[in-house]
């Protein structure tokens, strides 16, 4: 079965409902079908609810965390691992790259599949041949203005495991 993982930015695109939120949806239905694995590391998970919790405030970053404590995505949560935590470190020390984006990055790989992004640093590194990437930023205009920060109704029907 194919595998790829979400990073922020494919989540909070795809609840900005940004041009290329299409393909995360698209993915969402793939899931849910079972045609692919779906997996967001819990670091990346904090990374969207502390942004939206700057940007959109208090209610929408708990809506989001309820959603996921509710097994409203069809996606395995991945928890940062001892093992993997030093693995993730090992990348953040031989690459320019965010804490958070090495935690995406290492889970990508250490599944074999694509890591679904827009951030400018990870496709840096898909360049150079680190990760496999699906670009998001190849797809539609990523302008947020007049965007609002929610939850798609079509999430209250996804389910969510939990990888240990």
């Amino acid at each position: 079965m194919k595998q790829a993982v979400l990073d922020a930015y494919a989540i909070l695109a795809w609840m900005q409902q940004e041009p290329c939120a299409q393909v995360v949806s698209n993915l969402f239905a793939q899931a849910e079908q079972e045609d692919i694995e779906l997996f967001l590391s819990c670091i990346n998970a904090g990374e969207v609810y502390y942004r939206l919790y700057k940007t959109a405030g208090s209610k929408a970053a708990n809506d989001f965390k309820e959603a996921l404590l509710q097994h409203k995505f069809p996606l395995m949560l991945v928890s940062a691992s001892n093992t993997r935590v030093w693995r993730v470190c090992g990348l953040k020390g031989q690459y320019r790259i965010s804490y958070a984006d090495a935690f995406a990055i290492e889970l990508a790989i250490d599944k074999g599949g694509q890591l679904v992004t827009g951030d400018p640093e990870i496709l840096a590194l898909a360049a150079q041949g680190v990760v496999d990437t699906c670009d998001l930023t190849s797809i539609g205009d990523h302008s947020t203005e007049g965007s609002e920060w929610l939850l798609n109704d079509a999430a209250h029907k996804f389910k969510v495991r939990e990888d240990q």
